[in-house]
């Protein structure tokens, strides 16, 4: 099961709720596939919604440290896109995530706190 598919949650919920909304975005885009794959559609303890979860963090904590100089360069988003090796079907999704994240004014502190949170044991 490819997590990426899970990625357009997190915008939606970037669009909605900021960091928190993009995590639960992202975790609630997870449930969505499992339900229709036949599974229950939960999540806690799921081992899959926290990697959907991590992923959006990475990707939106990458648009804050690309943006903390004031410009995001081409160089950082082709050094991101190297890095992540993002499959070309899913490259648009994680583009807007990206693209919202850099656009919000907050700093990286309020996605930093919220993925450790929830990775918190």
């Amino acid at each position: 099961m490819s997590i990426w598919g899970k990625i357009i949650g997190g915008v939606g919920g970037f669009a909605m709720g900021g960091p928190l909304g993009a995590l639960m975005g992202a975790v609630a885009g997870h449930a969505y596939d499992k339900m229709k794959d036949g599974g229950a559609g939960t999540v806690a303890g799921d081992n899959a919604a926290q990697q959907v979860a991590f992923t959006t963090a990475i990707i939106v904590l990458s648009a804050k440290m690309a943006k903390a100089d004031g410009k995001v360069t081409r160089e950082e988003v082709d050094a991101f896109k190297e890095l992540f090796n993002i499959p070309p079907d899913e490259m648009k999704n994680v583009g807007r995530l990206f693209d919202e994240a850099k656009k919000d004014a907050r700093g990286f502190e309020p996605y930093a706190e919220q993925i450790a949170m929830l990775f918190a044991h």
